[in-house]
C-alpha cells in the first residue's frame, strides 16, 4: 500500500491559533478606528472597509458577522489599556452595554472608562462625534436617555463641569467641560 501523500493534506493557509486570530482581528480594528474620519463613518461603511482589511491580512476562517462586529467597533471606540480592560468594572460595563442598541453601546463605553480611570467626563462634542453626529444636542439628548434607563446619573459641579456617576459601577468621571473641544479626536491627530 503506497504511503499517503502529505502534501494533499496540508492546508492552503498555515493554521493559526483562535488567540492569534484575535489579536490578528483586534489589530485590524485598531488600524480601522486610527482613521481621524472613523467616528463619522456609518457601520456599513467601516464593515466593509473592516471585511477588505481582514481579507489583505489573510485573517483566517469566518469574518465576524454583521452584530460581532458592531460589538468590537463599540469596544474599539473606547479602546481601554489592559489594566482597565481585565478590571471587574469594565467586565460589568461591557455587560451593562449589551443591554443597548448597537449605536450607542460605544458612547455608554467611553463614558464609563473614564469613570472607571477617574477621567473627565467626556464633552458633547466628544460624544457627539462618538454617536456619528456633529450635533452636540443630539449628544445632550443621549446623556438624558441613559439617565432615564437609570444607567448613569449626570451632576455638575460649582464651575459648572458636569460628571457622569455611574450607580451600578459605584464610580463616577471626574468633572469635564460639556462645552469642551473634542480631546479624544485630537488626542487621536496628535498621535499620528
Amino acid at each position: 500500500m503506497p504511503a499517503p501523500n502529505a502534501s494533499r493534506n496540508r492546508p492552503l493557509f498555515p493554521e493559526i491559533d483562535e488567540a492569534e486570530r484575535e489579536e490578528t482581528i483586534k489589530s485590524v480594528m485598531i488600524e480601522l478606528m486610527s482613521d481621524p474620519d472613523a467616528g463619522f463613518r456609518n457601520t456599513a461603511q467601516l464593515y466593509q472597509d473592516f471585511l477588505v482589511r481582514c481579507r489583505i491580512r489573510r485573517v483566517p476562517g469566518e469574518p465576524p458577522a454583521l452584530p460581532a462586529f458592531k460589538r468590537l467597533l463599540a469596544v474599539a471606540r473606547v479602546a481601554p489599556d489592559e489594566e482597565t480592560a481585565s478590571s471587574d468594572g469594565w467586565q460589568q460595563a461591557l455587560t451593562l452595554s449589551e443591554t443597548l442598541t448597537d449605536d450607542v453601546q460605544g458612547v455608554f463605553l467611553v463614558l464609563a472608562q473614564a469613570a472607571l480611570t477617574g477621567g473627565p467626563c467626556p464633552s458633547d462634542a466628544t460624544i457627539a462625534r462618538l454617536y456619528g453626529t456633529h450635533s452636540t444636542s443630539r449628544a445632550r439628548r443621549l446623556l438624558t436617555w441613559f439617565e432615564e434607563r437609570g444607567l448613569i446619573v449626570i451632576r455638575t459641579d460649582f464651575r459648572n463641569q458636569r460628571i457622569a456617576a455611574f450607580p451600578d459601577l459605584g464610580v463616577e468621571t471626574a468633572p469635564g467641560d460639556p462645552n469642551g473641544p473634542d480631546v479624544i479626536a485630537e488626542e487621536r491627530g496628535a498621535a499620528e
